[in-house]
């Protein structure tokens, strides 16, 4: 008999056997092949159509089946109601293999029910199905060949895009973190204002001092509220017209930052003294007389004055050019 006559026997062979009907109990059985190669692998499908509030006896299966068919795994039971009917599938997949080659058989699996009214135990069973299990021949002829080395397969971008995000997250993080100790070295903050405003420095500070003094909070027992306000403007202005933040700075780290600036020494004194009376005011709730919440607003005034950008003439500039 030639191949072709081998082959066409045994798919002649392999049929699947037809699901055993016992009243309301049905029991399936179905492989995704009838046909593999030796230790290769196959699911059994095996369903179970019984009534939903019955019960069935599942027949054991451990590692075997039979004497040829072992049993890699194993799912879980997937219950299915069939709608309008009393009825459920309980659907379970076995995936199998075997290492004896030829024609061999899945022997039919045994599922137990109690018939209604009756002690007597009945079955319903699967057919009985047929698998091929196929081998490769070997030339002898050709000797023994050396095991093939394994092969890499190459990397997918898939699997090089987290390296390539963690590095540039890592990249990123190393960059911010030299830029903070930067600006923290050389006493900048770590968002830098901007060099110069839209109206001048001076003009704001000075408006906002028209706005305060309006007010008459110190007359109206409110001097903390008054000094918190002016100390305010006097911080707003240095980050604007000097560039520190002022604003997030002791009465300590101010001075030490006007000591740098081109101010003079009477100026100096009387604001560490005007900023400490604050300090006072506002933390310790020390009530200052009418005279020094008069000279705190006066030195307001005076301070930025003395230190406020002075505007160049035109007539002015020709006069230096010659």
């Amino acid at each position: 008999m030639n191949t072709i006559k081998q082959f066409i026997f045994i798919l002649a062979i392999l049929i699947i056997g037809t699901p055993v009907v016992a009243q309301q109990y049905k029991a399936t059985a179905r492989l995704d092949t009838n046909i593999i190669m030796i230790g290769d692998q196959t699911i059994l499908h095996l369903t179970l159509q019984q009534p939903k509030d019955k019960t069935v006896y599942w027949p054991s299966i451990v590692e075997n089946i039979g004497e040829n068919i072992e049993v890699i795994d194993i799912t879980e039971n997937d219950t299915i109601i069939i709608p309008g009917t009393n009825l459920v599938d309980i659907k379970v997949d076995l995936t199998i293999t075997s290492w004896d080659t030829g024609l061999i058989s899945l022997p039919a699996l045994n599922f137990i029910y109690a018939h209604i009214n009756d002690s007597t135990q009945l079955s319903v069973q699967t057919p009985e199905l047929k698998m091929y299990i196929a081998y490769l021949k070997v030339d002898m002829e050709k000797g023994i060949a050396d095991i093939k080395p394994i092969l890499e397969a190459p990397w997918t971008f898939k699997e090089i895009l987290p390296i390539i995000l963690w590095s540039l997250l890592v990249i990123f993080i190393i960059g911010i973190s030299y830029y903070v100790y930067y600006r923290w070295k050389n006493n900048k903050p770590i968002i830098p204002l901007p060099k110069k405003p839209k109206i001048p420095a001076h003009i704001i500070a000075n408006k906002e001092l028209d706005k305060l003094k309006e007010e008459k909070l110190w007359q109206n027992n409110e001097a903390k509220e008054y000094y918190s306000k002016l100390i305010d403007i006097f911080r707003t202005y240095l980050e604007n017209r000097m560039y520190f933040g002022a604003m997030e700075m002791i009465t300590d780290e101010i001075m030490l930052e006007l000591q740098k600036k081109e101010i003079s020494k009477e100026l100096l004194l009387e604001t560490k003294n005007i900023l400490e009376n604050s300090d006072f005011v506002k933390f310790a709730k020390i009530q200052p007389v009418e005279s020094e919440n008069i000279e705190a607003m006066d030195w307001a005034y005076k301070f930025i004055e003395l230190t406020r950008i002075k505007e160049v003439k035109p007539e002015e500039k020709k006069g230096a050019k010659k």
